[in-house]
């Protein structure tokens, strides 16, 4: 993402970065959650095609967005018990 240095000695920015990514976390399961509601009452059409397409993408940024958040976390831990 813009604006992300992994490598930053900055704890302050490491936790923000953890932030940023539970929200993104967050809002990929709440879509995933209301996709799955939805689905089973769409036309058979258009079910098949939020099975095919919005659910992979969604799933996929979701696993992206949560190995980035475990990153920060990582980094956050890193930090906090090694100061630079």
């Amino acid at each position: 993402m813009s604006g992300e240095d992994p490598l930053t000695g900055s704890l302050e920015e490491a936790r923000r970065w953890v932030a940023v990514y539970r929200h993104l976390v967050r809002l990929e399961q709440e879509l995933l959650e209301s996709l799955a509601r939805v689905i089973p009452n769409m036309p058979g059409a258009a079910q098949r095609e939020a099975e095919e397409t919005n659910l992979p993408v969604l799933t996929t940024q979701l696993e992206r967005f949560t190995y980035r958040l475990e990153l920060w976390r990582a980094r956050v831990h890193e930090l906090e018990n090694h100061p630079a």
